[in-house]
């Protein structure tokens, strides 16, 4: 009865995340899903990012273009944080680079132009993960696949990945640039951070939520990773802007433990979601995973003191941590596939 009191008195709400590609729970199952993961899973690793320099560039406005790069260096320490330092971003030393074309010998390293001719360092699509700006209409075509900046679409990710070992090689995320954008909530704008967290989490291998079912995917419960959850329009993957989110949520930070084994070190006891503060977000993830926890690789994550259970002693720790603050630790370092875009519109469809 207790716990029912809680979670009544808490208002928490279910929600879920969706892997890209819309994949089905058989699927999920069989794991036929994509990731970046080329070592082993829970194993640290860098991806490396380029940003073309004139991003969102306006005669009018020529601050837009530098606030605009600190807002996409935002959104990269937020995945970062949420992954607790286990995915970590390192700027290129080669220019943003499109994925135009066919592929080429390789998928990181120097684009074509920036090349040596050393063969033994073949030309390839610059960063893993590219950021450009285009207006409505830009179309490009990458290994046979045309995509084209609609009207209402804020921005998109071109997601490449093999097929056969369901890995990610290289993303290029597209800005609508016939949009207002800005970096500090002015009125009738659209936050760029807030739809470069968005695009981040296609590049990861996330997908909307709510296109799910219609899509034949599975909606994901992030504390369990069982289906059949309900969509929120408060995740950052939500298709349709609806203002500014520049946090992730439990349903992001859940899917980052699925995909990588992400998980979040050195909070405050008790700060289950490792957003720095202890709260009723962290004490509805406790409640809900009261008692025996699961077998691995199943996360346990009310299990604070690592007793294999989730009760009274959990709870009590984490009461005892109510409001405590930690900064957690994120980098953002300077210095044969298939595609699928996934835009992010400024009206519903």
């Amino acid at each position: 009865m207790l716990l029912l009191s809680l979670l009544f008195l808490l208002g928490a709400e279910a929600s879920s995340f969706t892997l890209f590609g819309f994949r089905s729970w058989q699927q999920i199952q069989y794991g036929a899903f994509v990731t970046w993961i080329e070592g082993d899973f829970g194993e640290p690793f860098t991806l490396s990012f380029a940003i073309e320099d004139d991003l969102l560039h306006r005669s009018d406005r020529p601050e837009l273009s530098a606030q605009a790069r600190a807002a996409v260096l935002n959104a990269l320490a937020s995945w970062s944080a949420g992954s607790g330092g286990l995915i970590t971003f390192e700027e290129s030393q080669w220019s943003a680079t499109p994925n135009e074309g066919a592929s080429p010998p390789a998928y990181e390293g120097p684009p074509l132009d920036e090349w040596d001719g050393d063969m033994s360092t073949p030309f390839c699509w610059g960063a893993n993960i590219d950021v450009f700006s285009r207006p409505t209409g830009f179309e490009i075509t990458s290994e046979g696949i045309d995509f084209f900046m609609s009207p209402t679409t804020l921005a998109f990710a071109i997601v490449t990945r093999t097929v056969v070992v369901n890995r990610i090689r290289s993303v290029d995320i597209y800005l609508n640039e016939s949009f207002n954008w800005s970096t500090t909530g002015e009125p009738n704008t659209f936050d760029v951070e807030t739809v470069m967290l968005h695009e981040l989490g296609h590049a990861l291998g996330l997908d909307h939520p709510q296109q799910a079912a219609d899509m034949g995917g599975a909606n994901l419960d992030p504390q369990e990773f069982l289906p059949g959850w309900p969509w929120s329009s408060g995740d950052v993957m939500h298709p349709v802007y609806t203002g500014i989110k520049r946090a992730l949520t439990e349903d992001e930070l859940g899917a980052l433990r699925f995909l990588y084994g992400a998980e979040v070190h050195g909070g405050p006891g008790g700060d289950l979601n490792g957003d720095g503060v202890v709260n009723s977000q962290d004490l509805a993830m406790l409640l809900g995973s009261w008692g025996a926890c699961p077998a691995p690789p199943v996360s346990c994550h009310g299990d604070i003191n690592g007793d294999g259970v989730v009760n009274a002693q959990d709870l009590a720790i984490l009461l005892a941590n109510w409001g405590a603050t930690s900064r957690g630790g994120s980098e953002v370092g300077a210095g044969a596939g298939t595609h699928e875009a996934s835009p992010i519109s400024n009206t519903g469809r």
